[in-house]
């Protein structure tokens, strides 16, 4: 049993959130140095409402982090690496990348460029 945890929850529930909670640690961490790049970089001020928008991202990118984990039985502190890589490329490359692999797969993206909004009749 986990040192320290309430002892009504059941095992797998503790091991749950303590997962859960070194997913979003190692996410904000990615997230923090994508975000003190910009801040390097003269593009953002570190105390900004952006980093506050940074830590809905990092709870999004953990799940994906952690779901790409899973699907690939990556575990150990080479889950940890890929949070943390996953997190600071964030959603856009991510969506880059689902692009590329549905084009190659020969599934037409439906939400990109032009046909954004616009019926295929038109």
């Amino acid at each position: 049993m986990i040192e320290n945890t309430p002892p009504n929850l059941p095992e797998w529930m503790n091991s749950t959130v303590i997962g859960a909670a070194w997913t979003f640690i190692c996410s904000l961490l990615g997230r923090v140095l994508y975000h003190a790049q910009l801040v390097q970089g003269g593009r953002r001020k570190f105390w900004s409402h952006e980093l506050a928008v940074e830590l809905g991202i990092a709870l999004g990118m953990g799940l994906v982090a952690d779901g790409i984990n899973e699907v690939i039985g990556i575990k150990g502190r080479t889950a940890v690496a890929v949070i943390v890589a996953v997190s600071y490329l964030g959603p856009r490359i991510i969506e880059a990348l689902f692009a590329v692999a549905t084009k190659r797969a020969g599934v037409e993206h439906c939400l990109t460029g032009d046909q954004r909004g616009k019926n295929k009749e038109e």
